[in-house]
């Protein structure tokens, strides 16, 4: 399940969402773009706001939530960037996740409990992953219409 602006008007925008499997569940916040260049755009809101950012890396850790990236740059592209930035400095794409395989938490209400307050705690991230995307999307780097199937 997402939880995101609407896809026609805002492609590629940045989501909470839960899913669940057989044998565990997870929830987390995601930045996916489909042209990994565009995700340059949050590097350097991170070289710009380098603070701000560790803030809000620090509120998901606080939230429980795990950083992941999937796809990396191999070769450094900030070499004098700080030590503490180059790991999310590779990201092409990236996400805070929570893993969990306690099924009997799935039927509680508890959970959906949780699931706020953890959304609630990453929303400095959420803010951060939104104010690069809004500047992808006035820049050009998104237009919604190169998503329209119509």
């Amino acid at each position: 399940m997402f939880f995101r602006r609407y896809k026609k008007e805002f492609p590629c925008a940045p989501f909470y969402y839960f899913e669940f499997f057989p044998d565990s569940f997870g929830y987390g916040l995601v930045l996916w773009l489909y042209r990994p260049s565009a995700f340059k755009e949050v590097h350097k809101l991170i070289l710009e706001q380098p603070q701000r950012w560790l803030k809000a890396v620090k509120a998901c850790e606080k939230a429980g939530l795990t950083y992941e990236c999937r796809d990396e740059y191999k070769k450094d592209m900030y070499p004098d960037a700080p030590e503490k930035l180059k790991p999310y400095l590779k990201a092409k794409n990236m996400s805070f996740v929570y893993y969990c395989q306690d099924m009997t938490r799935i039927n509680t209400t508890g959970l959906i409990d949780e699931l706020k307050k953890v959304f609630d705690t990453a929303r400095p991230m959420y803010d951060f992953f939104i104010e690069a995307y809004d500047n992808m999307m006035k820049s050009g780097l998104i237009n919604p219409n190169d998503f329209n199937r119509d």
